[in-house]
């Protein structure tokens, strides 16, 4: 989309509930609405200085009028009309930034692979946010599919990644549906971003006091840390050379934030596998113990021979997790009759039930002390990629 297809996108989203903000802080005082379908600011007491708001957006030349009024707040203000526009949108949405800090992405590019596992990364913690406002006291859901957080995250949107740096910008709109999702005055998208900008900083902040006792063992409902943000922060985990992620909040201008004095946090890369510990002790902090896990087989990587002549090793599964079906991809090294059961599960397109440890990690976690290897009865959906020796 060209500038000035976008500049004109965004004044035909523009609305009265957004223009009266930010109108408001800048000194135009609402006065009598004209007809039900304009509404009058003014400026003072001189009925000069006045500017008229669209309000129904149904009509035909309701993007003419809003683009006139935006040419005539710029004239007032001495500034671009674009720059008008964007302290308008912003005023509206609580942007966050996730921006990977490398030589690399310094230069805008990451490899395809990190890139699409940075984006879900931060669209889990998001998710794992609003779940958390909607159920403070568990250290972890099962099942993130809450119908108010799903409906923030899609409501969610993600802009242009920017000069200098590879940054997933997300816009997060206070207001995104005429129904009141939490009540009260704070809108629903503040408290899931304010909760996942101080969740982030707490546990960078454990990590580097050497504290992560005051995370682990925190009082409901004080909980904010939740084996789900652990599991979605380690889905961005950078590649080896990589200095870490960076956090970083813009807060709709519209409603201040209050519980915060800053506005970035950064994630060094030595700190991801202390996250994964915390994670892990989260989603089980009664101890780690092992788990059955559905999966399927997708490589074969055997190559050692035992002294029957039989083929074992590492093969790479996907694993699915949750009631929430999330996909994992995971390596273990099995014995070889277990190797032999993954071999034919391969062969015939059957899931295989594992029984195991799984150490969560960004792209490729890992299944470690395999007890159990399983075929089941059931075809897979769809059939893998043909095994390698």
């Amino acid at each position: 989309m060209t500038p000035e297809k976008t500049y004109l996108e965004g004044v035909r989203r523009l609305r009265l509930s957004v223009l009266r903000p930010y109108l408001e802080s800048r000194g135009w005082e609402r006065a009598s609405d004209y007809r039900g379908v304009l509404a009058v600011f003014r400026k003072g007491t001189d009925s000069v200085h006045q500017l008229l708001v669209p309000i129904r957006p149904e009509f035909d030349d309701f993007d003419e009028q809003m683009g006139t009024l935006i040419s005539r707040i710029a004239q007032s203000e001495g500034r671009s009309e674009r720059a008008v526009l964007q302290d308008i949108s912003a005023a509206q949405v609580d942007t966050l930034r996730f921006r990977v800090i490398s030589s690399r992405a310094s230069g805008g590019t990451l490899p395809l692979e990190h890139g699409i596992s940075l984006l879900e990364g931060a669209r889990r913690s998001l998710l794992a946010a609003a779940c958390t406002i909607l159920s403070p006291g568990r250290t972890y859901h099962p099942r993130m599919s809450f119908t108010p957080a799903e409906e923030f995250v899609e409501a969610c949107e993600l802009g242009q990644t920017e000069e200098g740096s590879f940054t997933v910008v997300v816009r997060c709109p206070l207001q995104y549906s005429d129904e009141v999702i939490m009540g009260g005055d704070i809108p629903f998208t503040r408290k899931a971003t304010d909760a996942l900008f101080g969740s982030v900083s707490a546990l960078v902040g454990a990590i580097e006091q050497d504290r992560l006792d005051s995370v682990m063992h925190a009082q409901v409902p004080s909980v904010r840390i939740t084996s789900n943000l652990c599991d979605a922060l380690l889905k961005m985990q950078p590649d080896a050379g990589i200095a870490g992620v960076e956090l970083s909040v813009t807060w709709a201008s519209s409603l201040p934030n209050l519980t915060s004095s800053s506005n970035a946090v950064t994630i060094r890369s030595e700190m991801f596998p202390r996250i994964s510990d915390v994670g892990k002790f989260l989603r089980n902090p009664s101890g780690t113990q092992a788990a059955r896990f559905l999966a399927r087989v997708d490589v074969l990587r055997g190559s050692e021979i035992d002294t029957q002549g039989r083929r074992y090793g590492e093969v790479t599964l996907s694993i699915i997790l949750g009631e929430d079906d999330e996909i994992v991809r995971a390596r273990a090294i099995l014995d070889a009759q277990q190797y032999a059961f993954a071999v034919e599960a391969h062969m015939r397109n059957r899931y295989v039930v594992v029984t195991g440890i799984i150490d969560r990690s960004n792209r490729l976690s890992t299944v470690r002390d395999v007890t159990g290897f399983e075929i089941t009865a059931e075809q897979l959906l769809t059939f893998s990629a043909p095994p390698t020796a």
